[in-house]
């Protein structure tokens, strides 16, 4: 999650050769980078009822099969 979207999208793409893909849905900024067509990362803009103290950060999911 990020306030400055721009640049996180830029850092990603550069370093790291991602796809950005914007999500459709008009109501949120997200957006996937994958390699490959696999996803591999999100972004979203920090919604607006979290405090402006809160740094940017990573939200870790973990899928297992059972």
């Amino acid at each position: 999650m990020t306030r400055d979207t721009e640049r996180a999208d830029a850092f990603f793409t550069t370093v790291f050769g991602y796809r950005v893909k914007q999500m459709a849905d008009d109501s949120v900024d997200y957006r996937l980078w994958d390699i490959d067509g696999e996803p591999v990362i999100g972004r979203m803009h920090t919604a607006r009822q979290i405090p402006a103290h809160v740094p940017p950060h990573f939200m870790t999911y973990f899928t297992v099969g059972d």
